[in-house]
């Protein structure tokens, strides 16, 4: 379900009541319209997964998470090919690998809020260094090699894909990462085609 969450004041008050140590921060839960329980995080927002249509050269180089009531200052809603174009974010797992049930689904996002002064996202681990609090944990994920470039994103192992939202629409396109050892990769400790995990970890600096 898409949702706003509560407001950001209320969410800040409730977040710094409960943190001892010295502020909060944020992140973006990839493919998951909730925040995590057991976290302390609140929800801010869920929306949609958003970025550059994959065969667009130009436009931004990262992965956006769309509020669902968007608002507006002047506009003008005919067409212009002098800007640059946004797209829905879909999933791509039809080959063998993770995620499979998700293949062409739009993909989800929630901005979540803890009462932890930092977080991180370490690619290539499922847990988070000692004395860090671990927010979740799933599949390092971006755009195919032969498209644009975008950000890496942490997309959650639960992910879920908006219902009713199969049909291949082809918008900014979300795929595993692999490690390829004949690219420079240290292998081992990699392994050659293995999909890449990832973490985000939140913590009050010491």
């Amino acid at each position: 379900m898409i949702m706003l969450g509560k407001t950001l004041t209320v969410l800040l008050a409730v977040a710094f009541a409960t943190c001892s140590a010295s502020g909060v921060s944020n992140y973006v839960r990839w493919g998951n319209s909730s925040c995590p329980v057991g976290t302390g995080a609140a929800l801010i927002y869920s929306g949609f997964v958003a970025g550059t249509w994959y065969g667009n050269a130009g436009g931004g180089s990262n992965f956006l998470c769309l509020p669902p009531d968007p608002e507006w200052h002047s506009y003008d809603d005919s067409l212009n090919g002098e800007r640059a174009r946004l797209a829905g974010g879909e999933f791509q797992t039809n080959q063998h690998g993770p995620l499979l049930d998700l293949h062409q689904t739009d993909a989800l996002c929630s901005v979540c809020l803890v009462p932890r002064a930092t977080t991180l996202m370490i690619p290539a681990k499922t847990t988070c260094p000692s004395g860090w609090t671990r927010e979740y944990s799933g599949y390092l994920m971006t755009e195919k090699y032969t498209h644009h470039r975008a950000d890496f994103i942490c997309v959650d192992e639960g992910a879920e894909g908006e219902f009713g939202s199969e049909a291949n629409d082809n918008g900014a396109l979300i795929y595993h990462v692999e490690g390829r050892c004949s690219y420079n990769l240290p292998c081992p400790p990699y392994v050659n085609g293995r999909e890449l995990t990832c973490v985000v970890c939140s913590a009050n600096p010491k």
